[in-house]
């Protein structure tokens, strides 16, 4: 890690193979068959202090069936002092005070996906809901200052899940990710 004291802001992180989704920050997709977290963050440099965790955990049901909960830990550790405010912030009006990071959290669902309830630290949130190639996507933003630990979760109901029948089947899983100085850390359970 780079030395908070000093004048010279931190390299940002690695952006292989992402696309940018606007002017400013980069793109990181957990992609698992259909129902992805993507995390578009602000336009400061905090992206580069945060550790991500997610953990997916599918139930199969029957005909193919499933339901599904998504838990998403964002851990801030970013500097609230030593940096220029185009890398801590507060950065225009997506952050409030340095070191606080914002991210734009969207939830993609394969389609016939329903999005049963979500949560932003324990509490209720309506996320908003949005469509991108047919496909249902639900999006968030998130606050989370220095030193915090933002949390959301979701909970799916999900159609043509899985194929098979009573006495076996297959559930198709797949991770793509974005090779980051911290990578994010995924566990998958399969019920």
């Amino acid at each position: 890690r780079n030395d908070p004291t000093s004048d010279v802001p931190p390299p940002p992180p690695p952006s292989v193979g992402a696309e940018p989704m606007q002017a400013v920050g980069r793109v990181e997709e957990v992609d698992v068959e259909g129902r992805r977290l993507q995390l578009r963050i602000d336009g400061t440099k905090l992206d580069f202090y945060q550790d991500r965790s997610v953990t997916y955990e599918v139930q199969l049901g029957p005909a193919g069936t499933a339901t599904a909960s998504l838990h998403a830990d964002l851990w801030n550790d970013s500097p609230t002092s030593g940096y220029p405010p185009y890398v801590i912030g507060p950065y225009k009006s997506y952050s409030t005070q340095a070191g606080e990071n914002v991210a734009v959290v969207d939830l993609y669902c394969a389609r016939g996906c329903v999005l049963q309830d979500g949560t932003r630290n324990g509490e209720p949130v309506e996320l908003e809901r949005y469509q991108s190639d047919g496909y249902p996507y639900f999006e968030d933003y998130v606050r989370t200052p220095s030193g915090d630990t933002a949390t959301i979760e979701a909970q799916l109901l999900l159609s043509n899940a899985w194929i098979g029948s009573d006495t076996g089947g297959a559930y198709r899983l797949s991770f793509v990710g974005q090779s980051t100085i911290r990578p994010t850390r995924v566990h998958v359970v399969i019920h």
